[in-house]
């Protein structure tokens, strides 16, 4: 990864909360726009970037993008 850990950081802040290791998401949603036309085929994923949004602050997670 080429980013700095994105949880857990304190509320509007730029600062890891003391309590927790910091550490980074473990999960990253994502959707489909053109389905494979087989049923049963799965659909083929290529990651092009992966970094955080370092600037929004709505919890004690920053977002990622991938």
């Amino acid at each position: 990864l080429n980013f700095r850990p994105t949880y857990r950081v304190v509320l509007e802040g730029d600062l890891y909360d003391e309590k927790r290791c910091p550490a980074w998401t473990d999960r990253v949603l994502w959707k489909v726009s053109d389905p494979p036309r087989d049923v049963g085929t799965p659909p083929l994923v290529h990651l092009e970037s992966y970094t955080s949004v370092w600037s929004a602050s709505m919890s004690d997670h920053k977002p990622v993008c991938a």
